[in-house]
């Protein structure tokens, strides 16, 4: 990451009326972050010299009242020390009107220590929350490390999961010019990030190399990449070992039979070995499920960057991405026309 995006936000571009915003369920709205106290340790420079400090930190002092930028990290971890040093080098420009933390795991004393000397390593002046039992971890959602989280100052989270400052975490939309837009207006829209990158954001607006995928229950074969077609195409990829993806494949089967919408339904499954094509057949016997699937391997899913099933991609006729939304909420009825909408 260079110096110059580490020290000042990108210029955020206006978001055009075609461009996709993925559709959010209605809980996303409603997630109030927990008020806790918690210890935490920090590398304060004093007049002569730099000195380990620790106290408690309520942090119902700036939920509610002030925005919050909490950074989950692995001491260890290289990624999580490259974020934690860039995350105090952007603190700065936000005018004390964003409060920073990094977050810890701790154990017990043992791992304190250690992250002590870490700390002292890296020299940096941020303070880090000491979570011993798990609770900030699940007040983030934070599943890997690192992981940013923002809460507005309502008091709510508005970003999860995010790995990086530059990871895409919506349409044209990075870490960092989300904590831009929090900076400036205390609140941001509702954002659960991939969690990596690059990730199937970045494909918007492309075509990519001519692919063909199998399809499990006949000769046909489904084209990716330049392919002209009568009408867009809405592709779900989806793995039988995905408990969401078996609970969503019904549904599409309704969208599909309906035949209201302006657009064809395929569902592309994951298929990592033989023996899940039985599985597969298998599951869709027993639910009485005609939708068409077509069978991918690690390439398809290296070709979108995808990680999380269920993901859906809106192919336009021409056989661009239009549109990307990643996971099972909310309900296919609703975000299938959603991706629709921006579709010229």
């Amino acid at each position: 990451m260079g110096v110059a995006l580490l020290t000042m936000f990108p210029q955020e571009s206006q978001a055009e009326p075609s461009t996709y915003q993925p559709l959010l369920p209605a809980s996303a709205q409603s997630y109030r972050f927990p008020g806790v106290s918690t210890s935490y340790i920090q590398y304060r420079k004093t007049k002569k010299r730099y000195r380990m400090i620790m106290g408690v930190k309520h942090l119902n002092k700036w939920v509610g009242s002030k925005p919050m930028v909490l950074l989950y990290i692995s001491p260890n971890e290289d990624a999580s020390v490259t974020e934690f040093k860039a995350l105090a080098r952007v603190a700065p420009t936000f005018k004390g009107k964003v409060a920073c933390f990094g977050v810890a795991r701790v154990h017990n004393l043992g791992m304190l220590n250690k992250l002590k000397r870490e700390l002292r390593k890296w020299k940096v002046t941020l303070p880090i929350l000491l979570d011993w039992r798990g609770v900030l971890a699940y007040a983030t959602l934070s599943q890997n490390t690192p992981s940013y989280a923002a809460v507005d100052k309502f008091g709510n989270l508005k970003l999860a999961r995010a790995a990086s400052l530059n990871e895409w975490v919506a349409p044209k939309r990075t870490t960092l010019q989300c904590l831009q837009t929090l900076y400036q207006t205390g609140t941001l829209q509702p954002i659960r990030a991939p969690g990596y990158n690059p990730n199937p954001y970045h494909h918007l607006g492309k075509l990519g190399k001519t692919q063909s995928l199998p399809a499990l229950a006949s000769k046909k074969k489904l084209k990716l990449g330049p392919h002209k077609r009568k009408q867009p195409l809405v592709l779900v990829v989806w793995s039988p070992s995905c408990k969401h993806c078996r609970k969503l494949l019904p549904k599409l089967q309704t969208l599909h039979q309906a035949n209201n919408i302006n657009a064809d339904i395929a569902t592309v499954a994951y298929v990592s070995s033989p023996a899940k094509k039985n599985k597969i057949r298998s599951f869709l016997k027993k639910n009485k499920l005609e939708l068409p699937v077509y069978l991918a391997d690690k390439s398809v899913l290296a070709r979108f960057h995808i990680r999380s099933f269920p993901t859906y991609l809106l192919l336009g006729t021409k056989g661009e991405v239009k549109a990307v939304h990643i996971g099972a909420a909310p309900d296919p009825s609703d975000v299938i026309p959603h991706m629709l909408k921006f579709h010229p």
